[in-house]
């Protein structure tokens, strides 16, 4: 149809125009992107899955980091473990030689002495060695110690020169327990103390007196105490006042037969007793007591592997004074307290939640975030043996060296037991940073089958509409007139 009033070819053309110019911009704006998706507009379905999986991409390259991070404090754990054994064997090799018996006074003096650096040089990098502030070798959090006996309270042991410096007379054996408390001086232990050569008689006393002091079993047991018959008591402190008794377990050996067994006696002034324990085989005629006076007990338990009283059984806690959070097992034959007094069953839960909450738990439990989502697949735990401590060595006799050899074996085999834990973390480790890259380089490949532009076929299209631009510019510019001039020719040929 022609007519002069509308130019619906004029129109048409525009239309053609303005869908050209629109692909054209496109095509130009995904060639400089390199993307095919630049808006939700563009395919709003792909659009979501692939900002998705942008998402999961930057959380794969996380992942990657905290693994690597992982390797590298096993690997730091690892190295470090090398050089402890490597001292351990050199001490070993020493009381392996001191134990030969043809070394002389100053020779063994001379051993012992290189024995000691190289203890106290364990304890340092023990001490020292941490992974962005993670303390490597002490179980379950910064200063926390194992310890054979399942504390009430959390214990941070002391080192050697910690100890000098808050004005403590350092213990490794019993002769120097007896002497320093004997003479009303503060003590702390620095390993386990072995009583078994000062065996008890009637009526006796392993510590006579014990005024003004503080005795810091420093998470550590005395032990090995033992007795067979008598008509009197036996005493583990006779007279004990104004002092304190703290993170010590009394492990009584066999106390057999005896009148009556009592941990501190002839209290007086302000005695405080905290965060102790005792346990071993106790047979006790007529009583047995943690405290016979009156004196502030705290957090402490008894909990012997055997315990009989024949008679007239006596408190096991003092029937006056504070006492706070201590515990019994009142299961025990003819036994009885007056305070603190719980069931063998409620006393074993207390200490299964005490040993749990400890920092010194004996494990270390790491957990690494490895993939990408909340639950336990996407969790690495490492709960790796926190490693005991070596304690003193005593190499000054052939006999003592000899009978090191055994500590020293255990410590190196422990050593050789954490190896072998991280060992397999690590192997875990650079399987799981492979499984990581793996979903990493497929989400990258589908995200770009997605989102990404083929500059070849964009080209294309690109050339395409600006052929079709340029066309429908050019008839748009001539549609009119040649339209006219047809209607003009055909109102003249009716003149």
């Amino acid at each position: 149809m022609l007519s002069i009033r509308t130019d619906l070819s004029s129109l048409i053309v525009q239309n053609s125009m303005g869908s050209a110019t629109n692909k054209l911009n496109q095509a130009i704006e995904r060639m400089t992107t390199g993307a095919k998706l630049n808006h939700a507009k563009d395919n709003a379905a792909n659009y979501s899955i692939a900002t998705d999986m942008l998402t999961k991409i930057s959380a794969y390259d996380v992942a990657a980091d905290n693994t690597a991070m992982g390797m590298d404090l096993v690997t730091t754990m690892s190295d470090t473990l090398e050089l402890l054994n490597d001292h351990a064997s050199r001490i070993r090799d020493l009381c392996e030689q001191a134990s030969n018996g043809t070394y002389g006074e100053e020779s063994l003096k001379a051993i012992q002495s290189e024995i000691d650096a190289r203890l106290e040089e364990i304890e340092r990098i023990k001490a020292n060695a941490e992974y962005n502030g993670i303390k490597l070798f002490e179980g379950g959090g910064a200063g926390g110690i194992e310890t054979s006996v399942p504390f009430l309270k959390p214990i941070t042991r002391l080192t050697e020169d910690e100890a000098i410096a808050q004005g403590y007379t350092v213990v490794k054996n019993a002769d120097e327990l007896v002497t320093a408390l004997n003479n009303n001086e503060s003590v702390c232990l620095m390993n386990d103390i072995d009583m078994t050569s000062y065996s008890l008689i009637s009526n006796s006393v392993v510590i006579s007196s014990c005024s003004n002091v503080v005795l810091e079993g420093n998470g550590f047991s005395i032990k090995n105490i033992n007795c067979s018959a008598g008509s009197s008591g036996v005493y583990f402190i006779k007279d004990f006042s104004n002092a304190t008794l703290r993170n010590l377990n009394i492990d009584f050996a066999d106390i057999t037969g005896a009148y009556g067994v009592t941990i501190v006696d002839n209290i007086s002034g302000t005695a405080i007793i905290e965060n102790c324990s005792v346990t071993g085989n106790i047979y006790a005629k007529y009583g047995f007591c943690f405290a016979y006076q009156e004196c502030t007990i705290k957090n402490c338990y008894i909990n012997p592997t055997s315990l009989y009283k024949e008679s007239n059984p006596s408190n096991i806690f003092p029937t006056s004074g504070v006492v706070e959070n201590s515990f019994f097992n009142n299961d025990i034959i003819n036994a009885t307290s007056s305070l603190g007094s719980v069931s063998a069953a409620e006393l074993d839960a207390i200490l299964a939640a005490a040993k749990a909450s400890m920092p010194s738990g004996g494990t270390k439990n790491i957990s690494l975030q490895v993939g990408i989502n909340s639950d336990a697949n996407s969790q690495i735990k490492m709960s790796l043996e926190s490693l005991k401590g070596l304690g003193a060595i005593d190499a000054t006799s052939s006999d003592s060296a000899r009978s090191a050899l055994s500590t020293l074996d255990e410590y190196i085999n422990s050593i050789g037991n954490l190896q072998t834990n991280l060992g397999s973390v690590s192997n875990r480790l650079e399987s799981v940073l492979d499984e990581i890259l793996i979903q990493h380089d497929n989400l990258v490949s589908s995200r770009s089958t997605i989102r990404d532009a083929d500059i070849a076929e964009v080209s294309s299209q690109y050339i395409q509409q600006q052929i079709l631009q340029q066309a429908s510019a050019t008839l748009l510019s001539t549609s009119k007139n040649i339209q006219y001039q047809n209607v003009l020719g055909l109102l003249q040929s009716l003149r």
